[in-house]
């Protein structure tokens, strides 16, 4: 059970989301009552696929450094938060999971990763929608920060407040915003003038199956196979511009 000043927290935050008119009002309010508990980060998605990570930062306060990096390494094939989330609707904290869960050695680079890039603790809460759908979040601290059982029940429905809110106020919730990363942007912007997956490797330094790669996780983004209309797509977003 939640105790009378958490209680009068989550009212709250309950009142003043109800109120908000857009999507920006609503991210300030839930950054304002995250703060109250410790928290200035988070990360909101809809994921619909358990593959698929074009629904990855639908709305986030996490630096933007660190989510290039994480997109860019595509880090989500072996986020172990991810893939806990999967496994059940609920909510849990960071510090839990090497008790629960046998981390692999990547698991455990990219959590130390995470620390090193200021995300020194968090939870994250899993809410599924059925037929492959999840909603998913992620709460960081850029300090050391323990999590109770009151604590995480609060997350979890606020979590949910924000996830029905946010569903009122946004124009098309189900087609989130695709995240691309600066080299796959690069890519993409080479593309665009011509230049072929050989030319692309020498321009940026890299190799011709690194470029291959940019290209596959572009593709799976953008949602096509195509170079040129992997482009189209992304200036009509507005990811690029040329």
């Amino acid at each position: 059970m939640l105790t009378q000043s958490r209680y009068q927290d989550l009212q709250e935050f309950i009142e003043r989301s109800n109120k908000c008119r857009n999507t920006g009002e609503l991210n300030a309010v839930f950054c304002d009552c995250l703060g109250r508990l410790g928290i200035d980060m988070y990360v909101f998605s809809y994921v619909h696929h358990q593959n698929d990570i074009a629904g990855h930062g639908v709305s986030s306060s996490y630096p933007g450094d660190w989510l290039d990096h994480y997109i860019s390494h595509n880090y989500i094939t072996f986020d172990p938060i991810y893939r806990i989330g999967w496994e059940k609707s609920g909510v849990f904290d960071w510090a839990s999971i090497s008790k629960t869960h046998a981390l692999t050695k990547d698991e455990t680079r990219l959590m130390n990763e995470a620390s090193d890039a200021g995300l020194k603790s968090g939870a994250a809460a899993a809410i599924h929608l059925g037929y492959g759908s999840m909603i998913g979040f992620g709460f960081a601290s850029s300090s050391r920060h323990s999590f109770g059982r009151d604590h995480l029940s609060q997350l979890y429905a606020m979590a949910g407040q924000f996830q029905l809110v946010f569903t009122s106020l946004a124009p098309n919730p189900e087609r989130p915003e695709v995240r691309l990363s600066v080299r796959q942007k690069e890519v993409l912007r080479w593309i665009a003038t011509g230049r072929t997956r050989v030319d692309i490797a020498d321009l940026m330094g890299i190799s011709e199956d690194t470029v291959d790669d940019h290209l596959r996780q572009i593709f799976r983004k953008l949602k096509c196979n195509d170079k040129v209309v992997a482009v189209l797509k992304a200036v009509q977003i507005g990811a690029i511009s040329i």
